[in-house]
Formats: structure tokens, C-alpha cells, sequence
């Protein structure tokens, strides 16, 4: 104790400035250099490639825009992506304080974290979206397979369950039948064909979003869409409570399931009716979509 006591107060001082620097420097550091190779490969596959990729090429000509796609990767995706890696690497700061030397490109960084705010925005209820159809899917019958629940009405229908409308001089009817002793009545009402809507969008639009007819009809948030919209969040900011400590570890696990999800979405799509004019949409190049700049 004596020997401590003898040290000088101003090395005491420097020791400890050494020893809370090391420290906050091992908070910005990888445990692992695994973990680093992870949470690039899971930040590359996300949502876009399950939810909107799908979209986006059959919108746009198909097989054909790849072509497009990879030469816009390839110029401007990849290498600004490097980019942004470079600098947080050798920086060691985040997008706030990444262009401290140059004052100019300091709006990049907040434009970068605001951007970053709105897709966590609507990221977020998507994940809450997929996580309402998980949950309800444990069901033995599937609400979505039907047009017996509250939120259904009479527009609704199952494709190749429900008996289809017949159509009598251009018009068309929807029936029901009634079974009485020595005969059997149908009740037919008029509809529209525009108007018919299938079991699976009604229990999107109806219930899980509760979508009403104009955008000032705000109307009452439902209880479980708000709590799949709660539990995502929390998800997230579990991930990312402790910076890179915990989303390294949650690396793990996000860069490799968005593969296996791929992977059982091409088995299921390729075994549902129509697979393969799917198939052939996709690899079958429409060169005028490509050309409409739309």
C-alpha cells in the first residue's frame, strides 16, 4: 500500500485515462473477426431479397432484369457499399462523426442515419406482419383459407374450394344453397366481378391492416397487429442493445436463416399450381418492359 501510495497522482490520473480509453475501445471492437464477415453477409440478404426482389422482376420484364440490376450493382451498389465500409473501418466512428475531417460531407453522415431511420420505420411493421401470420398459423385451420370469420363478407371466396359463381346473359351470381326435405333452394345475389375478393386478401386487408375507405379514417388500432408491431421492436432493440457486442452475436443466426427461408421458398413455390409459367415468366427475357423506363 505504500508503494501505491508513493505513485504520483498525475500517473494515476493518465492510468486511468489509458485504461477508460482501452475499455471504450473494446466496446467498438469485433470479438471475433467471424462475427464481422457475418453481419456483412446478413446486412447483404434481408427483407428485399424474400419481400420486394420478387416483385420488382416480374414487374419489370422477368428474367431481363438481372441485366439491369447487376449493372447498377456493379457500378454503383458495390462500390459504394465498400465504401461505407471503408470508412466506419478505418475511422472507427459511426456515420455522425465518420466525416469529422471533412466538414463539407457531414451532411452524408446524418442523411445516411436519417435513411436508415425510415427503413426502420416500415421495416418494422413488415417484420410485425410476418410475425401476426406466424403466430397465426399455428392454427389447425388457417383463417386465411376461409370465408367464415367475422371480418369476411359477402365478396369473399376461396379459389378452387368455393363453388364459382355462374353467369346467366353476361351477369354474374353468387349462390348459396339451402337443403330442405323434398327440395333444395338457392339464394343468388347479384355481384360484381371486379368486386369478388379472395379469403387470403381480406384477412390481410381486414383484419391484420384494418385498411378503411379513405386515408382521414384513421379508425381503432387492432390489439395483436400492435402487438406483433410491439415484439418487433423489441426484438430489434434487443439485437442492438449493446452495439456490435450483441448484434455480432445475432449475426450468427441472421446471416445464415434468410438462406434456409430462400431455400424452402423455392421448394413450396415450385410445387404450387403454375410453377412452372412461373419459371418460364422468370427466365424468358421481355426485352420491351426493359426498355420502358417507367
Amino acid at each position: 500500500f505504500s508503494q501505491v501510495d508513493n505513485v504520483p497522482q498525475s500517473t494515476k490520473t493518465e492510468t486511468v485515462k489509458i485504461t477508460a480509453v482501452q475499455e471504450e475501445k473494446d466496446d467498438h471492437e469485433w470479438d471475433y473477426p467471424l462475427e464481422f464477415v457475418f453481419s456483412l453477409i446478413s446486412n447483404s440478404v434481408g427483407l428485399g431479397n424474400v419481400w420486394r426482389f420478387p416483385y420488382l422482376a416480374a414487374k419489370n420484364g422477368g428474367g431481363a432484369f438481372l441485366i439491369p440490376y447487376f449493372i447498377l450493382y456493379f457500378l454503383i451498389g458495390a462500390p459504394i457499399y465498400y465504401l461505407e465500409l471503408a470508412l466506419g473501418q478505418f475511422s472507427s466512428r459511426g456515420p455522425a462523426t465518420a466525416f469529422i475531417l471533412a466538414k463539407g460531407w457531414q451532411g452524408v453522415g446524418f442523411a445516411m442515419i436519417i435513411n436508415s431511420v425510415l427503413c426502420m420505420l416500415y421495416y418494422n411493421v413488415i417484420i410485425s406482419w410476418a410475425l401476426f401470420y406466424l403466430i397465426a398459423s399455428f392454427r389447425k385451420n388457417l383463417l386465411w383459407k376461409n370465408c367464415e370469420n367475422w371480418w369476411n363478407d359477402e365478396r369473399c371466396f376461396v379459389p378452387g374450394i368455393d363453388s364459382s359463381p355462374f353467369t346467366v346473359n353476361g351477369t354474374i351470381y353468387n349462390c348459396s344453397e339451402s337443403q330442405f326435405i323434398n327440395k333444395t333452394e338457392y339464394l343468388c345475389e347479384q355481384i360484381d366481378e371486379k368486386d369478388r375478393v379472395t379469403a387470403t386478401e381480406q384477412f390481410f386487408f381486414q383484419l391484420l391492416l384494418n385498411k378503411s375507405k379513405r386515408f382521414e379514417d384513421f379508425g381503432i388500432p387492432r390489439l395483436y397487429p400492435a402487438l406483433s408491431l410491439l415484439i418487433a421492436w423489441i426484438i430489434v432493440g434487443a439485437c442492438i442493445i449493446r452495439g456490435i457486442k450483441s448484434s455480432g452475436k445475432v449475426a450468427y443466426f441472421t446471416a445464415i436463416f434468410p438462406y434456409i427461408v430462400l431455400l424452402l421458398l423455392i421448394i413450396q413455390s415450385s410445387l404450387l399450381n403454375g410453377a412452372v409459367q412461373g419459371i418460364k415468366y422468370y427466365v424468358i427475357p421481355q426485352w420491351e418492359i426493359v426498355a420502358n423506363f417507367e
